[in-house]
């Protein structure tokens, strides 16, 4: 990526001596966007399509109830621990993904594939020693993902990163 104030002769010169591609608006790195824009909830959008695929895979194995919360708090829930290390994920997204890991957790086998919901996400995020389940509210847990990168940076002034930030 380079800066919008680069001239196309520079940006040209510059990417056939390196032999590099120009990334554009759709590019990934890492798994992760290159640039983010103002309307999160879509770019972030492919979040929600993975977990929804996951837990779709899962739906057709007859689980225990043991089972589909070792499928939750490990297999789902960490899923999304590589992007809210790294970026904030908008409180509306966090929703939406904790409705969907929910309506799995409580969701039965009849025709209308619909349960009954006897405990919120909020009591079943609690801790297991409080009455709850254990799983984790994302929001919180982003912010204390992004709290720790802040904390590195503090934390190790010599770091490249650091430098670069304190810097900028």
């Amino acid at each position: 990526m380079l800066s919008k104030n680069t001239s196309n002769s520079l940006k040209a010169d510059f990417i056939e001596k390196l032999r590099f591609q120009e990334a554009n608006a759709q590019s990934l790195y890492l798994g992760l966007p290159n640039i983010i824009g103002r309307n999160k909830s879509t770019l972030f959008g492919f979040l929600k399509e993975n977990l929804r695929d996951r837990i779709q895979g899962w739906e057709k194995k007859v689980l225990s109830k043991g089972g589909t919360e070792i499928l939750l708090s490990t297999s789902a829930q960490t899923l999304l621990n590589y992007v809210m290390g790294v970026f904030l994920l908008p409180i509306s997204l966090c929703q939406d993904l904790e409705k969907m890991m929910c309506k799995f957790w409580w969701h039965t086998n009849s025709s209308k594939d619909r349960g009954i919901y006897w405990l919120s996400w909020d009591n079943m995020s609690k801790k297991k020693s409080s009455g709850g389940m254990g799983f984790r509210k994302l929001h919180d847990f982003n912010i204390a993902l992004i709290g720790k990168q802040g904390w590195r940076l503090l934390t190790h002034p010599e770091k490249l990163v650091s430098k670069v930030y304190k810097a900028r």
